[in-house]
């Protein structure tokens, strides 16, 4: 979807594993980006995502671990300049690990992206 200088953008992934050899056998994320939301800042994008992995029946009889691990996700990317991004972001894990002894937990994250074009 695209209005003017705003454009959504959206995925959806499925992924699988040996559960073998593999703590997590599946997994499966989605999420959406928005770009232009801020008046007067085309280029900075507003994300949302989700994803959720499961761990192999092989890992959770070795284990006392659960089915699943689950993330959701808010981030901001801004380019402040040419050369330098900032984007801060904010996650909720639920079951990190899927580990049933360690409480869901908040991740706060902040990436700079320095850069340079070298040639023309």
């Amino acid at each position: 979807m695209s209005d003017g200088d705003e454009k959504v953008d959206g995925f959806f992934r499925l992924g699988t594993s040996s559960g073998r050899f593999n703590m997590f056998d599946r997994f499966a994320s989605l999420g959406v980006k928005w770009t232009g939301a801020v008046n007067g800042r085309p280029e900075d994008e507003f994300g949302l995502a989700v994803v959720t992995a499961s761990t192999s029946p092989d890992y959770r009889r070795s284990s006392a671990a659960q089915r699943t691990e689950s993330v959701a996700e808010i981030t901001y990317r801004a380019p402040l300049s040419p050369w330098l991004t900032v984007q801060p972001n904010l996650q909720y894990v639920h079951n990190p690990g899927a580990d049933p002894t360690i409480r869901d937990a908040w991740v706060v994250g902040l990436r700079f992206a320095i850069g340079s074009r070298l040639i023309d």
